[in-house]
């Protein structure tokens, strides 16, 4: 998406959000390495509280006490892993000797791909499907 955008000279007029699947810190960076301006965190957000991310999510089922969740409590739990992931984040960057977030934005030639490291680890074995 990122690259098509640059090619049609339209990649600055479009924010890309990535969300629903970022369930780790290492997620954030690969994100924005891909293309992304910014992420949600609203699962990863929901498991800090209690939440089990079921696949069938329904409140009237769901076994966590949400009566039991005060504020204060989730404030502090939103707090620590907003946190959390942003100092990952500054490792990552720090070890890849970048500064600023937004320098990350669509270098993908810095990533690892795992389709790339499976095809360059096996290549030269013959056989096989």
């Amino acid at each position: 998406m990122n690259r098509a955008l640059a090619n049609a000279s339209l990649r600055e007029r479009v924010s890309i959000i990535a969300g629903g699947g970022l369930a780790a810190a290492e997620h954030v960076p690969k994100s924005l390495l891909c293309g992304a301006d910014a992420v949600t965190m609203e699962r990863a957000l929901k498991v800090a509280l209690g939440c089990h991310a079921c696949a069938d999510c329904n409140k009237d089922r769901c076994t966590v006490d949400q009566n039991g969740i005060t504020s204060d409590w989730s404030k502090w739990r939103a707090v620590n892993l907003v946190g959390a992931w942003r100092d990952q984040l500054l490792e990552i960057m720090g070890a890849m000797g970048v500064r600023e977030a937004r320098r990350l934005r669509g270098e993908s030639g810095r990533a690892i791909f795992y389709e790339e490291t499976e095809k360059d680890a096996f290549a030269d074995i013959k056989g096989g499907a």
